[in-house]
């Protein structure tokens, strides 16, 4: 048994996942850009990030990983990270993520 994802959707006919996708949501971020998060199921939050040029839903949807996740009883929360996927991509040095990253308090 392989233990990555394959590259390809794993629906099966009939299952929860095949019947229904996540639903998009969006708000604004303190710099009023609009962030796009997706979420799938209900239960135990789970929050999957993706990678630099991902998105939610190439990495996590389209995989089949959310749709499992969510089978097992999870709901699983897949935001779009800044410039990626459904959410604001800016083009200007003030939207890059180092400016954002230092104008936010992580506390």
């Amino acid at each position: 048994m392989r233990w990555w994802p394959s590259s390809a959707p794993t629906r099966r006919p009939g299952s929860a996942e095949s019947l229904a996708g996540p639903t998009t949501h969006s708000f604004l971020a303190d710099d009023g850009l609009a962030l796009a998060y997706h979420q799938l199921g209900t239960g135990r939050p789970v929050l999957l990030l993706h990678g630099y040029t991902g998105s939610a839903l190439t990495n996590w949807v389209e995989t089949g990983i959310a749709g499992r996740l969510a089978a097992d009883g999870h709901r699983v929360i897949m935001p779009d990270m800044r410039g990626h996927g459904d959410s604001a991509k800016p083009h200007d040095a003030d939207g890059s993520p180092r400016t954002h990253s230092r104008a936010t308090d992580w506390r």
